[in-house]
């Protein structure tokens, strides 16, 4: 499993991503040429995208925004999900999911997680991977508070 990453940026910085027009591995190399400039930007999640999103959105729901969003976006850049997620948040949509966030206590977390769903638990599934998985979400929390009161788009992105 790749590593998953965030990127909190202005309306120019995510421009070149949102009018992007080539294809699937040009956008993650335009991601991956991004992380070196705006790093200072960035917020790492290691592999605990998956249990996130499986326990935040284990269905693939489209609505609410707040679980969704966290993880999936509001919309995908990239067509071809073999290769990759790239998902999008514009300013408005990132300070909802901060809200989501902000009221998403640990205890609320850890029963997400322990209602997954058989089918999505991979073999690290149990008490290691959830107190792994909680460290990660703490730093996510910050991250989508600062991008919310910055204003900023989030873009996610993790390459298989």
């Amino acid at each position: 499993m790749s590593l998953g990453l965030f990127f909190r940026l202005t309306d120019e910085q995510v421009a070149p991503l949102l009018n992007f027009t080539g294809d699937g591995e040009d956008l993650l190399e335009l991601i991956g040429e991004m992380e070196e400039e705006y790093w200072d930007f960035a917020c790492e999640i290691d592999k605990a995208w998956d249990p996130i999103n499986c326990s935040l959105n284990p269905e693939d729901k489209d609505e609410p925004l707040g679980p969704k969003g966290v993880i999936g976006g509001a919309r995908s850049l990239l067509d071809d999900n073999d290769l990759g997620w790239v998902t999008h948040l514009n300013p408005s949509e990132v300070s909802v999911v901060s809200e989501y966030l902000e009221g998403l206590s640990d205890e609320e977390f850890v029963k997400l997680y322990e209602a997954m769903p058989e089918d999505l638990r991979e073999l690290e599934y149990g008490p290691d991977e959830l107190e792994y998985s909680l460290g990660w979400l703490s730093g996510l929390r910050d991250f989508y508070t600062e991008a919310a009161s910055a204003g900023q788009h989030v873009i996610f992105s993790v390459s298989f």
